[in-house]
Formats: C-alpha cells, structure tokens, sequence
C-alpha cells in the first residue's frame, strides 16, 4: 500500500467544511475520475485496492447508499522520447506487498509497460549557479546526482522555458529539478524521477521537483503525466511524492498547471509543501504554499494523489479528483 504522510500531532490544516463539499461537488468543473472522460488512462474495474488502483464511489440501487468500487490505472500513453536505445518501466509488487513504479528489463506479459527511447542527443545534467540559460529542448533521462540536489537540473539562476520530458533522474533533494531560481514554463511529463537519502536521518524531499520559488507547467494541446516519482528515506519511508515546495512566514512560491486546446495533466504522486525544521527531520505545515490550476475550458486535470498543504484555486479548466479526500489538508477556491 502506498506510505502516508506523518503530520506533527499540533499540526492544524485549514479544512473544507461540509457545506464547501457541498459547492465543491455542485461545480461543473470538479468532477471525480471516471472511465468515461478519462481518456489520459485505461481504467479497468477490479475487486479491491491494489496495484496503481484509484477509488471512485458510485450509487448501488439495490443498497440505497455510495459504494467504493476500485479501478486498475494504466496510461494510455506507453511510449516516450526519441533515439535508438530504449528503457522500459513497469508496476511490481516487492516483498512487503507494496505496488512500485520501477525500470524492468524487459517487457512482461500481461502488464503495461512504459517504453522510453533515447539517445546521446537527450540532455546532460545542467547546475545553473547564477546563469540565464534560454530555451532547453532536451529529454533528461537517467541522469543522478548522489545526496546532491536536481539529479537533472539544479538551478539557482534563471532558466527561460523547458520542453522535454524528465525519466529516472535522482537526487538527495529534487529527484529531477532542484529550483532556487526562475524558471519560465516547463511542458513534458515527470516519470519514475526519485529523491532519495537512506544514510543519514534526514527527509528526502521533491521526488520529481524541489522548489523555493514559483514554477508553472503547461500542457498546450497535450497529455503530461507526472506518475512513479517518490522520495525514500529514513524517516517516512517511501512516498509517492512529485513536487515539494518549501515556504517560510514570507515566502509562499505558487505552482501554476495550465491545460488548453484540450491538454491534460495527469497528476498521480502527492503534493506537499511546507517548512523543514533546522535537523531536516520534521515539516512545519504553519505556512501554506499555492496551487493553481488554469487554462481554458476544454483543459483537463486528473488528481490522483494527495495535495498537502495548498491554498489551492481553480480557473476554467475541469479538474477530475481521483478519490475524496485528496485536498482534505488544503483549501480549495473555485
């Protein structure tokens, strides 16, 4: 099962109340994920939580009340990049029964297999100290930092915009990306990207993506997924977690997803944000960071993981919640 988040026992979250739910689920433009309109994946009923399962709770006549009734989650899109060497990814359980989104060597039967080509043109690890770096068109794959931060971007400077997609990068902090700096709009997935430390007591953080300031990502016309990230340490464990952002009483960075001309994002590892205590051993939730989700009305985002933390708004697009309780630790404005 996937790990959960330990909270501070004084740690108050700002909740929806009832009577919000209530308006939350009366919008045109939240819904919860369903087969019909999730084009982004392929959902296939099974009998109980498992292997990359969302939870949709559907109206059962014969007992007059909502039931769970759990769906196999699989991405419609199973190829990426371009070149002639070629990775494949895959769902396994381990030996603690726990589902993980890993590198396989070869294609298995019966399971969906992602597939990334790639070769010497996809991106080398970039560490911008104070530079300004225009447009980088690049695919970053594999690339690692051991207990650095950024395993394929570490920047501190200003970075225009980037297009490609992020793939098995590693890091201490920011599997993928360590963002100290600015960064324009970044359009491309984040998949089986990791933060890890599991030598020193300290937490692991950003799976896909640390970041101390505002970051905006944009699916223009189409289909970005960020799914299989996570962060593993001594403390916590492994989480599913993409993105973490850091906030402090002055700083509160905000992260924008834009979907237009029907793009989508589909958004299956956590979210979380908070301030990190002076050992790197606890988060302080006190501040909250924002989370915006725009575009036009014929965008789409799928949330299937937590949002921890966020004063999270909504503008235009529809956004689909893959199961109840996802933004049941942050504020949501519609």
């Amino acid at each position: 099962m996937r790990e959960g988040v330990k909270t501070p026992s004084n740690v108050v979250f700002k909740r929806l109340s009832l009577a919000s739910c209530a308006v939350l689920l009366s919008l045109s433009s939240v819904s919860y994920a369903s087969p019909e309109t999730e084009k982004g994946y392929i959902l296939t009923p099974v009998e109980e939580q498992g292997k990359n399962t969302i939870t949709k709770y559907e109206f059962n006549e014969e007992t007059n009340k909502l039931e769970p009734v759990y769906y196999q989650v699989d991405l419609a899109q199973t190829e990426y990049g371009e070149g002639d060497t070629t990775k494949y990814f895959e769902w396994s359980e381990d030996e603690y029964n726990n589902y993980l989104f890993g590198e396989v060597d070869e294609p298995t039967d019966g399971k969906t297999t992602i597939t990334v080509y790639y070769d010497n043109t996809s991106g080398t690890r970039i560490e911008n100290a104070s530079s300004n770096y225009e447009d980088i068109n690049s695919n970053f794959i594999e690339q690692s930092v051991s207990n650095g931060s950024g395993g394929a971007i570490s920047n501190l400077g200003n970075i225009t915009n980037i297009t490609g997609d992020f793939i098995g990068n590693s890091a201490g902090t920011g599997g993928a990306i360590f963002n100290d700096g600015k960064i324009g709009t970044i359009s491309g997935s984040f998949i089986n990207n990791s933060a890890e430390t599991t030598s020193s007591p300290a937490l692991s953080l950003g799976g896909a993506i640390y970041t101390n300031s505002d970051m905006q990502f944009l699916a223009d016309g189409q289909t970005h997924h960020i799914s299989g990230n996570y962060t593993e340490d001594n403390i916590r464990g492994r989480v599913d977690n993409a993105i973490f952002v850091a906030t402090d009483n002055s700083t509160h960075p905000t992260l924008t997803f834009t979907a237009q001309n029907g793009g989508k994002y589909i958004i299956d590892d956590q979210i979380e944000g908070g301030s990190l205590d002076y050992n790197l051993t606890a988060i302080d939730y006190t501040n909250q960071y924002n989370l915006k989700f725009t575009g036009d009305k014929t965008g789409e985002v799928y949330l299937n993981n937590d949002v921890i933390n966020a004063n999270t708004t909504l503008d235009e697009v529809t956004l689909h919640l893959g199961k109840g309780d996802i933004l049941s630790t942050s504020t949501l404005t519609a």
